[in-house]
């Protein structure tokens, strides 16, 4: 199918002669992650319906087997017998559609007790990344965050030396440090140490000092209430409560403790 009537293409390595696009769309044509998704659906569908495939229970009902995003697909297997109902399910989808399967991107990650862990025709690594987050079977919350605070001390240090005013830092720190946060937070949400370290990275961007109370004490008042209005990790946390709350995500509308975390961590955002 084409989606382009009157669509050529030239070639550096042939005469100038142009040929007709017969068929596909193209590159970087936003109605070829539409037609993938579309493409790719009955596939997650099929492993999903899968009484053989045993997935994840995650809450309720719900049982995980098979996520994708784009062309990244995920699948929760348990044994050698999964993986080959999974490569059926694949060949089907191959002979349908004509993608390939590559073999050397194929990767997972063992999750659970190592004398649990079977052998499998598959290259099982110590952690992989999905979306840009590593997963492994231990401290992942940690090695992720870890990370993060890496790439933003690297941030700030790039920012700490530029000629501008207080307020200027903190739409920096809103725009390039606190939107990198919250993908993480929403998969691994942060711990009090964890958002101590992030804000005072923050706190040294914007007034030059780690020492975020003792600095405060030397402010004026107008200068005192903006800080006050900077969106620092206690937002991020409570923008994800608020979101979770909007949505249904959660039993989060149901929960007393849930409900008195939010009243304390959301702040009006007026800087």
């Amino acid at each position: 199918m084409c989606r382009y009537n009157t669509s050529n293409s030239q070639f550096l390595l042939r005469p100038p002669d142009a040929a007709g696009n017969k068929q596909g769309v193209k590159q970087g044509c936003p109605l070829s992650a539409a037609l993938y998704v579309l493409a790719i659906s009955p596939l997650i569908h099929r492993m999903n319906n899968d009484r053989h495939i045993s997935g994840t229970h995650v809450v309720d009902a719900l049982r995980v087997k098979a996520l994708a995003y784009a062309d990244d697909v995920c699948v929760i297997i348990k044994n050698q017998t999964e993986t080959d109902i999974l490569c059926s399910h694949l060949k089907l989808y191959e002979k349908t559609a004509g993608a390939k399967l590559n073999h050397n991107k194929t990767e997972g990650v063992w999750i659970g007790a190592e004398s649990d862990k079977p052998d499998i025709n598959i290259q099982v690594k110590p952690e992989i990344k999905v979306l840009g987050l590593i997963i492994c079977n231990n401290e992942c919350s940690e090695r992720n965050w870890e990370n993060k605070i890496s790439e933003i001390k690297e941030d700030v240090k790039k920012w700490e030396n530029k000629n501008t005013n207080y307020k200027s830092r903190i739409n920096i720190v809103k725009t390039f440090l606190l939107s990198k946060l919250l993908f993480l937070a929403n998969i691994f949400p942060p711990s009090k140490s964890t958002i101590t370290k992030l804000n005072k990275q923050c706190v040294n961007l914007i007034w030059g000092t780690k020492r975020e109370l003792l600095y405060k004490k030397d402010k004026t008042m107008s200068q005192i209430q903006t800080f006050c209005t900077a969106p620092f990790l206690e937002m991020v946390r409570a923008l994800l409560y608020k979101w979770k709350v909007n949505n249904q995500q959660t039993d989060i509308l149901h929960d007393t403790a849930a409900h008195q975390r939010v009243q304390e961590d959301l702040v009006s955002d007026r800087g």
